[in-house]
């Protein structure tokens, strides 16, 4: 705390605040040589300027693990993201070496135990199970937490070499670009440490429902109740079946204008279509229902994955603006693409060096060279002053008059 108060006393000291300089300092004395440029951002402006080299190829492995993770030459990820997924690293190994040894406790001491009653010795075997199977659900959340680790970095990165390109086409247009986005930046650090651990937790309480859910199907009673019911729906399940198979048959086949290519939507029997379709209205009423239940437990699943990320919203297109963590890592792209954009640092940092070396350079030539050309200057910015000059110092030109216009002058 005592080192955040002193960083920020010397920044309100050299620079002020609010655009008001409470200290004056002298310019000479407290010039320094500005450094905006690392290596890998020449080499990244290099590699823009350069013919693009030939794509590498790469074995069956390494080809599949790139898939997951694909490195790009010259690009760095800021210290605030590493930070932010070293911190989520630390709390997911701390986590998961807690579920262990808990595990490993409970499993000794149901081991340990003996009992001569079969009541006892059954729920024993249960409770074991069931420790088991929560073991596993941990171990399953972690490895998907890890997955969305590397896969939010990968993303990440794509979206900062996206961003850097002046390419914003996968921002929601809801979201627009203010001052404000600095201080909602700020917000991304917590946000996804926040929404990484409840990521692990509602993960590991799905696998665990799951796994139970599969471990009660062992039971003999429930597997009679399974089979019974399976018996009886399978009949909906065949007739679904086969319906969607007719669909993707009859579009092909009956439907089909072979006059057309298979992109150009087409009908062939148009009669046959409108009698399908009212037949269709009372079989498919069914399948409605049973398609809503399954679109209701894939966005639970699709909700359940992407919650430890949070450069992927949740929410629907047209709904992004409600997801404040989605809100807060946009921003913080605008706010790392503003300050690390390597193009605009490598000009600045030529403008910088080229201003420096010419700090001292003075006017050499003439007076008189030096009043023409603020002459041209203002006659350049100002054009209707030509007219009102002396026929013999410059060459007059008819102009349509323009009324009256604002004058601007440069002097020295």
């Amino acid at each position: 705390m005592g080192k955040f108060t002193l960083v920020l006393y010397k920044e309100i000291k050299e620079y002020g605040t609010c655009g008001i300089q409470f200290f004056f300092r002298k310019d000479e004395q407290s010039e320094v040589q500005v450094k905006l440029v690392r290596p890998w951002l020449k080499d990244y402006v290099k590699d823009l300027i350069n013919k693009p080299r030939p794509p590498r190829h790469y074995s069956r492995l390494e080809f599949f693990l790139r898939k997951i993770y694909n490195p790009k030459k010259n690009f760095k990820f800021s210290t605030q993201t590493l930070s932010v997924v070293m911190i989520c690293s630390f709390v997911l190994y701390g986590i998961s070496l807690v579920d262990v040894y808990l595990a490993i406790l409970l499993l000794d001491k149901l081991n340990n135990h003996s009992s001569d009653f079969a009541l006892v010795k059954l729920s024993v075997k249960i409770l074991r199970d069931l420790v088991g199977l929560v073991l596993a659900a941990a171990i399953f959340a972690v490895i998907l937490c890890v997955i969305s680790l590397i896969r939010f970095l990968e993303n990440h990165k794509n979206n900062m070499l996206r961003m850097f390109k002046g390419d914003k086409s996968f921002i929601p247009r809801t979201i627009s670009v203010s001052q404000f986005m600095i201080g909602k930046g700020l917000r991304y650090h917590s946000f996804q440490i926040g929404y990484f651990l409840w990521g692990y937790i509602l993960l590991f309480t799905l696998f665990s429902v799951i796994f139970i859910f599969f471990y009660i199907l062992s039971i003999g009673i429930v597997q009679d109740l399974v089979v019974g019911w399976l018996e009886g729906g399978g009949i909906l399940l065949a007739v679904a079946l086969l319906t969607y198979l007719c669909l993707l048959i009859i579009a092909a086949t009956i439907f089909r204008d072979y006059d057309f290519p298979k992109t150009v939507i087409s009908i062939n029997n148009r009669n046959v279509y409108l009698v399908f379709s009212y037949f269709w209205f009372f079989v498919g009423l069914p399948m409605g229902v049973f398609s809503a239940i399954s679109r209701i437990l894939k966005a639970m699943a699709v909700g359940a994955l992407m919650l430890p990320r949070i450069d992927h919203s949740v929410m629907p297109d047209g709904f992004q603006r409600f997801d404040r963590g989605f809100n807060a890592y946009i921003c913080y792209l605008h706010v790392q693409t503003a300050y690390r954009n390597p193009v605009l640092r490598v000009f600045c940092q030529i403008l910088s060096d080229e201003t420096r070396h010419n700090k001292e350079r003075k006017w050499t030539c003439s007076a008189q060279a030096r009043a023409r050309w603020f002459l041209a200057l203002t006659l350049v910015r100002n054009p209707q002053l030509a007219s009102d000059r002396k026929p013999s110092s410059c060459q007059m030109v008819p102009r349509p008059y323009l009324g009256p216009q604002p004058t601007t002058s440069v002097g020295p």
